[in-house]
C-alpha cells in the first residue's frame, strides 16, 4: 500500500495498492509517494505520514440574536483559515488572516461554521440565530 500526496502541500491525494515496480505508473506531475496507508482527513505527508493537529479555536457563544448586530467571535484561528458558513439558503466562504473573526446573522436559523486550514483537522460549530 502506498500514499500518493501533493508535493507542494503534503496533502494526501489517494492510497493505491500495487507492487513496488508499478508505483511509478501511479504518480502524476506534482505528486510524490510514501509507503503505507493513510487517512486524508486526519493525516498529511511531511517526508513521512504525519497526524494533523486539531484547530485550537475559541468561540465566545453558540447562540446569537439574528439582528445583524449581535455577534459571535472566533479567536486563535490558524493563519490563514477558510471559514465556511452554511444554513438554509446561505452559503458563504471567506479566508481570514490574523487569527480572529467576528460573525453576525440577520436571519433566524441554524448555521454551521466550518473552519478549514491545512494541515489541521477541519472543525465545525453549530450556531443558533434567533
Amino acid at each position: 500500500m502506498y500514499t500518493i500526496y501533493d508535493l507542494a502541500t503534503g496533502a494526501i491525494l489517494r492510497n493505491v495498492s500495487c507492487s513496488p515496480l508499478r508505483i511509478a505508473a501511479q504518480i502524476q506531475v506534482g505528486e510524490g509517494y510514501v509507503a503505507g496507508q493513510s487517512d486524508d482527513i486526519t493525516q498529511y505527508v511531511d517526508e513521512i505520514i504525519v497526524d494533523k493537529a486539531n484547530i485550537f479555536c475559541i468561540i465566545d457563544k453558540l447562540e446569537v440574536v439574528s439582528d445583524g448586530v449581535d455577534k459571535c467571535t472566533l479567536s486563535f484561528l490558524p493563519n490563514p483559515c477558510s471559514i465556511n458558513i452554511k444554513g438554509e439558503g446561505v452559503s458563504v466562504q471567506e479566508v481570514v488572516y490574523g487569527g480572529t473573526e467576528t460573525i453576525t446573522f440577520d436571519t433566524d436559523g441554524v448555521y454551521t461554521i466550518e473552519l478549514v486550514a491545512f494541515p489541521y483537522i477541519d472543525k465545525e460549530y453549530i450556531i443558533n440565530a434567533n
